[in-house]
């Protein structure tokens, strides 16, 4: 990676403070119509690239309801089991806020760090596949995101063609950033902002080493220019 990438070394403990520190980064860089209840969404989804059906949750602004000629940026959080709301936490009880994310991402609105953001969690409503859909099929689950599911959320809800941020960690983030390298290298429409927290890249199947190769041949002969931001953190037990 490009070592003028922004980094951070932080306990576990300190995780949920390093999404703090993120998002703002993320978000300094934005300028960004429907019913929400017109849709699938919140809800199960289904998804025909992965033969499976999703748990999509959805946190919209406080202005929502009262400025229906807005549109929004859009945050996705994947593992939203582990990370969204009040019902969601880690395995060893780690909350990132009592809230979740959805506390999170208020109380940085409420003080003037972040625009009002529709929030999106990508969870499971039952068995929780993270090892299939972040590393042993990642095509199948970038296909889901960006031909599925973006789609019928923009169709739902008042967000642009811009300002959409994807937030990932461990074995998330590293699907986070080989879906990043993988939208630059094809020049694929997707997440323009990812944000990856202590990535996960030690499994066999990792491909990222190979992506961030073949994106560094392709920028030096022109075939490529790289856009959007990509911000990692990385933490420690």
């Amino acid at each position: 990676m490009d070592p003028s990438m922004p980094s951070c070394t932080c306990s576990s403990r300190t995780r949920g403070a390093v999404v703090l520190a993120g998002l703002p980064l993320l978000f300094a860089s934005f300028g960004l119509s429907a019913d929400p209840a017109d849709g699938p969404f919140p809800g199960p989804f289904e998804s025909s690239a992965v033969g499976d059906t999703y748990d999509i949750r959805v946190h919209l602004p406080a202005s929502y309801g009262g400025e229906p000629d807005r549109i929004y940026p859009l945050v996705v959080t994947l593992d939203a089991n582990y990370w969204f709301d009040e019902s969601s936490s880690l395995p060893n009880g780690f909350k990132a806020a009592p809230g979740g994310l959805c506390e999170v991402v208020d109380v940085l609105v409420e003080a003037d760090l972040v625009p009002e953001v529709i929030l999106v969690g990508v969870g499971y409503p039952g068995e929780m596949m993270r090892a299939r859909d972040y590393h042993v099929s990642p095509s199948l689950f970038f296909a889901f995101l960006r031909s599925e599911m973006l789609p019928a959320l923009r169709a739902q809800y008042r967000i642009g063609d811009e300002d959409v941020v994807l937030f990932g960690h461990s074995s998330a983030a590293a699907f986070a950033v080989y879906a990043f390298l993988k939208a630059q290298i094809y020049g694929i429409d997707f997440f323009q902002h990812v944000l990856a927290v202590s990535g996960d890249h030690s499994r066999p199947e990792n491909e990222v080493p190979e992506l961030e190769s073949m994106l560094a041949l392709r920028a030096e002969a022109g075939r490529v220019t790289p856009a959007g931001s990509l911000y990692l953190a990385y933490g420690a037990q």
